[in-house]
Protein backbone atom coordinates (compact mmCIF):
# COMPACT_ATOMS: atom_id res chain seq x y z
CA UNK A 1 0.00 0.00 0.00
CA UNK A 2 0.87 3.36 -0.55
CA UNK A 3 1.89 6.14 1.56
CA UNK A 4 -1.23 7.76 0.35
CA UNK A 5 -3.47 5.10 0.82
CA UNK A 6 -2.06 5.14 4.24
CA UNK A 7 -2.79 8.54 5.04
CA UNK A 8 -6.55 8.06 3.33
CA UNK A 9 -7.09 5.49 5.33
CA UNK A 10 -6.56 7.65 8.41
CA UNK A 11 -8.39 10.48 7.62
CA UNK A 12 -11.29 8.55 6.73
CA UNK A 13 -11.11 6.59 10.01
CA UNK A 14 -10.97 10.04 11.79
CA UNK A 15 -13.41 11.45 10.06
CA UNK A 16 -16.56 8.34 10.10
CA UNK A 17 -17.07 8.81 13.85
CA UNK A 18 -16.59 12.66 13.83
CA UNK A 19 -19.42 12.83 11.15
CA UNK A 20 -21.42 9.80 12.80
CA UNK A 21 -21.04 12.22 16.65
CA UNK A 22 -22.55 15.15 14.48
CA UNK A 23 -25.52 13.64 13.54
CA UNK A 24 -29.07 14.88 15.37
CA UNK A 25 -28.71 13.32 18.85
CA UNK A 26 -30.82 10.55 20.24
CA UNK A 27 -32.54 12.65 22.80
CA UNK A 28 -35.55 13.09 20.48
CA UNK A 29 -36.29 9.29 20.18
CA UNK A 30 -34.95 8.56 23.52
CA UNK A 31 -38.01 10.81 25.18
CA UNK A 32 -40.63 9.26 22.36
CA UNK A 33 -39.34 5.79 23.93
CA UNK A 34 -40.03 6.72 27.74
CA UNK A 35 -43.19 8.46 26.76
CA UNK A 36 -43.96 4.83 25.27
CA UNK A 37 -42.82 3.48 28.56
CA UNK A 38 -44.72 5.28 30.41
CA UNK A 39 -48.04 4.56 28.94
CA UNK A 40 -47.38 0.81 28.50
CA UNK A 41 -47.13 0.95 32.44
CA UNK A 42 -50.37 2.97 32.74
CA UNK A 43 -51.66 0.17 30.21
CA UNK A 44 -50.18 -2.25 32.39
CA UNK A 45 -51.72 -1.00 35.73
CA UNK A 46 -55.45 -0.54 34.04
CA UNK A 47 -55.02 -4.06 33.16
CA UNK A 48 -53.67 -5.32 36.23
CA UNK A 49 -56.42 -3.11 37.88
CA UNK A 50 -59.41 -4.88 35.69
CA UNK A 51 -57.81 -8.09 36.28
CA UNK A 52 -58.04 -7.52 40.35
CA UNK A 53 -61.79 -6.86 39.73
CA UNK A 54 -62.53 -9.95 37.92
CA UNK A 55 -60.74 -12.13 39.92
CA UNK A 56 -63.09 -10.26 43.21
CA UNK A 57 -66.46 -10.97 40.69
CA UNK A 58 -65.12 -14.42 40.19
CA UNK A 59 -64.40 -15.11 43.69
CA UNK A 60 -68.07 -13.61 44.77
CA UNK A 61 -69.46 -15.19 41.90
CA UNK A 62 -68.49 -18.87 43.13
CA UNK A 63 -68.91 -18.06 46.85
CA UNK A 64 -72.79 -17.06 45.30
CA UNK A 65 -72.86 -20.80 43.62
CA UNK A 66 -71.86 -22.43 46.69
CA UNK A 67 -74.54 -20.70 48.32
CA UNK A 68 -77.09 -21.88 45.92
CA UNK A 69 -75.95 -25.69 45.68
CA UNK A 70 -76.01 -25.81 49.27
CA UNK A 71 -79.71 -24.54 49.25
CA UNK A 72 -80.60 -26.52 46.33
CA UNK A 73 -79.27 -29.94 48.35
CA UNK A 74 -81.41 -28.58 51.02
CA UNK A 75 -84.34 -28.08 48.90
CA UNK A 76 -84.13 -31.62 47.42
CA UNK A 77 -83.29 -33.05 50.44
CA UNK A 78 -87.07 -31.46 51.42
CA UNK A 79 -88.56 -32.69 48.13
CA UNK A 80 -87.62 -36.28 49.13
CA UNK A 81 -88.69 -36.22 52.63
CA UNK A 82 -91.95 -34.56 51.87
CA UNK A 83 -92.11 -37.14 48.53
CA UNK A 84 -91.54 -40.01 51.03
CA UNK A 85 -94.07 -38.61 53.48
CA UNK A 86 -96.64 -37.95 50.88
CA UNK A 87 -96.26 -41.53 49.65
CA UNK A 88 -96.80 -43.21 53.42
CA UNK A 89 -100.09 -41.19 53.76
CA UNK A 90 -101.38 -42.52 50.64
CA UNK A 91 -100.46 -45.58 51.70
CA UNK A 92 -102.06 -45.05 55.04
CA UNK A 93 -105.07 -44.01 53.38
CA UNK A 94 -105.49 -46.93 50.92
CA UNK A 95 -105.19 -49.37 54.06
CA UNK A 96 -107.61 -47.16 55.68
CA UNK A 97 -110.35 -47.36 52.71
CA UNK A 98 -109.81 -51.38 52.09
CA UNK A 99 -110.58 -51.63 55.71
CA UNK A 100 -113.57 -48.94 55.34
CA UNK A 101 -115.07 -51.17 52.62
CA UNK A 102 -114.72 -54.32 54.58
CA UNK A 103 -116.45 -52.86 57.26
CA UNK A 104 -119.33 -51.71 55.27
CA UNK A 105 -119.49 -55.37 53.30
CA UNK A 106 -119.42 -56.99 56.81
CA UNK A 107 -122.38 -54.09 58.15
CA UNK A 108 -124.34 -54.77 54.71
CA UNK A 109 -124.01 -58.75 55.49
CA UNK A 110 -124.99 -58.41 58.94
CA UNK A 111 -128.06 -56.19 57.85
CA UNK A 112 -129.34 -59.14 55.33
CA UNK A 113 -128.93 -61.38 57.82
CA UNK A 114 -131.18 -59.87 60.17
CA UNK A 115 -133.37 -58.62 57.84
CA UNK A 116 -133.95 -62.19 56.62
CA UNK A 117 -134.28 -63.08 60.14
CA UNK A 118 -137.52 -60.64 60.80
CA UNK A 119 -139.52 -61.54 57.80
CA UNK A 120 -142.71 -62.88 58.44
CA UNK A 121 -143.49 -66.29 57.36
CA UNK A 122 -145.64 -65.94 54.44
CA UNK A 123 -148.41 -68.97 53.08
CA UNK A 124 -148.39 -68.79 49.17
CA UNK A 125 -147.38 -65.68 49.02
CA UNK A 126 -149.92 -63.99 51.69
CA UNK A 127 -148.41 -63.09 54.52
CA UNK A 128 -149.16 -64.31 57.97
CA UNK A 129 -150.22 -61.63 59.90
CA UNK A 130 -148.64 -62.38 63.85
CA UNK A 131 -150.25 -60.64 67.24
CA UNK A 132 -148.13 -60.19 70.24
CA UNK A 133 -150.72 -62.02 72.77
CA UNK A 134 -149.15 -61.05 75.75
CA UNK A 135 -151.86 -59.05 77.09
Amino acid sequence: MSRAACVLAIIFAGVVPIWGCSQSSPVASTTALEARILKLERDFRTAEAARDAAVARATDYESRLKAETARSATIQRERDDLTASLKARVAQGEVVQTQLDGLKRGLKDLLGTMETATLPPTTAGVPVSVSNSTR
